[in-house]
């Protein structure tokens, strides 16, 4: 039962403030409930068609918002490096406070432990699970990164989602609303953890 506690806990805890942004966003004429109900169906749809299917969707997941990346040049262009100076001018409360706000993001690698037994090739996962779970560190530091070096602290003060303000200053001649596609694709980082979870 606490498993099982702990698998909802994570998914809703992905779901719910993905939805938000949905929500606020893209419909905000609809309600919350069915922005989530609405991912938690396409979730629940991928996981029917079993396990391979669900690996297939991770890799997928993964490799789609990898192409993303490269406008992350725009804000990095006009980035202040200077933000992120002085390091470690913080107490200790404000890092754990920090930590607890990020937690939920890097959920999902302990759910190894309980699919490793059903794996067939053991080995060939160990590589491929530290691969994961490297490359998904490195791809949220240098979106932080990016992040602390556009924004100032007072404006990160009074920002709710600043990644997703970030991309409102990518500018293409074909494309009026680029922060559609930065939400659409973020869902895609949250499908592995709902799909493992659920």
């Amino acid at each position: 039962m606490v498993l099982i506690f702990y698998c909802v806990l994570i998914c809703v805890g992905q779901i719910r403030p993905h939805a938000e942004v949905i929500y606020v966003w893209v419909f905000p004429d609809s309600s919350l409930w069915q922005v989530a109900l609405i991912i938690l169906a396409a979730a629940t749809y991928i996981v029917s068609g079993g396990f391979r299917v669900v690996t297939g969707i991770c890799l997928l997941c993964v490799i789609i918002p990898s192409f993303i990346l490269p406008t992350l040049y725009f804000p990095m262009k006009l980035a202040h490096w200077n933000n992120l100076l002085p390091i470690m001018n913080h107490g200790l409360g404000d890092y754990i406070t920090s930590a607890v706000n990020s937690l939920y993001i890097f959920l999902g690698p302990e759910f190894l432990l309980f699919y490793y037994p059903f794996l067939k090739d053991k080995r060939k996962a160990h590589k491929w699970a530290h691969l994961a779970t490297a490359y998904t560190t490195v791809l949220y530091m240098l979106v932080l990164i990016t992040t602390l070096g556009y924004f100032n602290m007072l404006q990160l003060k009074g920002t709710i989602w600043p990644t997703l303000v970030l991309s409102k200053i990518i500018r293409l001649a074909f494309l009026e609303r680029f922060d559609y596609i930065y939400i659409f694709d973020w869902l895609l980082v949250i499908f592995p953890v709902c799909c493992i979870s659920i």
